[in-house]
């Protein structure tokens, strides 16, 4: 029997995979890095501040302004996070 591989996080932390999600079309998948800024339409997150913050949990920007979810990444999620782009294909 595999061993089971623990809970989740229930914090986000320094190095880990998070989803910040605005909307349904405004879904970012970021790195968490010390001193590291994530900027879109919503503002400037500094990941200073969201380290430690609980996944599922409001983050705004410095500014104030709108707020962004902070998510724990779930395939879904991440599937929505990416950029679609399509290529024609010739045969």
């Amino acid at each position: 029997k595999a061993p089971s591989p623990g809970p989740l996080p229930d914090r986000a932390k320094d190095g880990a995979f998070v989803i910040l999600w605005g909307s349904y079309t405004q879904v970012f998948g970021v790195v968490l890095k010390q001193g590291a800024i994530t900027n879109n339409r919503f503002g400037n997150f500094h990941h200073d501040d969201l380290i430690g913050q609980p996944f599922g949990g409001k983050v705004r920007s410095r500014k104030g302004g709108a707020w962004l979810a902070l998510l724990r990444p779930t395939s879904e999620l991440v599937t929505q996070s990416l950029t679609h782009r399509t290529q024609i294909i010739y045969h």
